[in-house]
């Protein structure tokens, strides 16, 4: 198993927009399920109230490291796609984006 992990931040009074990009950008994606290859996708948010900004992470999960780049090949090529995560990226601190893939120790796992 395979995980990505993307952390960034947005404007507190751009709350609004950004979700509402990100809604746009999951209907998208589910609207298209069959052909995504993540197992699961999840967003979490952590409001700093020292400034004026929130933190926004997503995970997303994969059975393989083809398979995550085969979704990340879909969204640039998928014009329904790009415009949707284009959207997202729009709303974003620039310079925020912070990206990782980790892979899970099997051997390690207790369910």
């Amino acid at each position: 198993m395979l995980i990505e992990i993307g952390t960034w931040q947005v404007r507190s009074d751009n709350r609004e927009k950004h979700l509402e990009a990100a809604q746009t950008l999951i209907a998208v994606q589910r609207a298209k399920r069959e052909e995504m290859l993540y197992k699961e996708v999840r967003f979490y948010t952590k409001v700093d109230d020292e400034t004026s900004t929130e933190h926004w992470m997503y995970i997303d999960i994969f059975e393989n490291l083809e398979d995550c780049q085969e979704h990340w090949d879909m969204l640039e090529k998928d014009d329904e796609l790009k415009a949707a995560l284009g959207n997202v990226m729009s709303q974003i601190v620039p310079d925020s984006l912070k990206t990782s893939l980790w892979i899970e120790e099997d051997e390690l796992r207790l369910e």
